[in-house]
């Protein structure tokens, strides 16, 4: 089996720990955005409200040429729509995004509303699979959206972060040629695996 090599890095330990820096910096933050405890009604809207934060950073290095973006006044959806592919090797998260924006507004518009467990069936779809490669047991409720909130924006930030180190002036476009340009050279016979960087001499 051939050896997992990413095209935009030298070795799989700088990626690593590129990565490890990455983590880092976006647990401190979103512990900070984090501290307020609250309800099942409040849990849900701040979920809600801390996953679009990441999708509107994710948004500005991704479009990069677009002014003035938050005077856009995007909505959730236009911003889930925006995002295509939803590339940044989690796509499976972009189904319970829209979930959870779902959800968000039938609790934020309806006070009477109760979640019930099919509202939640695309987050646990999300999630079951990570916890069982976790050999983790499955949550359930206010644990699993806890959990999936974390995990879609850590998935949006460490491809925000990508993008900001790999293509700044061209955003998720440039970045994607850059893999497809890099894969197809490490795909070649007799290609150097280094990244797409020159060798070092020895």
């Amino acid at each position: 089996m051939k050896e997992y090599q990413h095209p935009l890095y030298s070795s799989l330990a700088e990626q690593a720990k590129a990565q490890e820096v990455d983590y880092v910096e976006f647990r401190t933050e979103f512990d900070e955005l984090w501290k307020k405890d609250n309800d099942m009604l409040g849990l849900v809207l701040k979920c809600h409200l801390i996953v679009e934060y990441y999708m509107t950073e994710c948004l500005k290095v991704s479009l990069p040429g677009i002014d003035r973006f938050d005077q856009a006044r995007l909505s959730f959806a236009q911003k889930h729509h925006l995002l295509t592919g939803w590339t940044f090797g989690f796509p499976w998260v972009k189904d319970a995004v829209a979930a959870l924006n779902t959800l968000r507004n039938k609790v934020a518009h309806n006070i009477h509303y109760e979640i019930e467990e099919k509202d939640l069936k695309k987050i646990y779809d999300c999630m079951d699979p990570i916890y069982s490669a976790k050999k983790e047991p499955q949550k359930r409720g206010s644990e699993a959206i806890i959990d999936f909130a974390t995990f879609a924006s850590m998935a949006l930030s460490g491809w925000s972060k990508e993008i900001k180190r790999h293509a700044p002036e061209t955003g998720s476009a440039g970045y994607n040629d850059l893999c497809k340009q890099g894969y197809k050279k490490i795909s070649e016979p007799g290609a150097s695996h280094n990244g797409g960087k020159p060798p070092r001499e020895s």
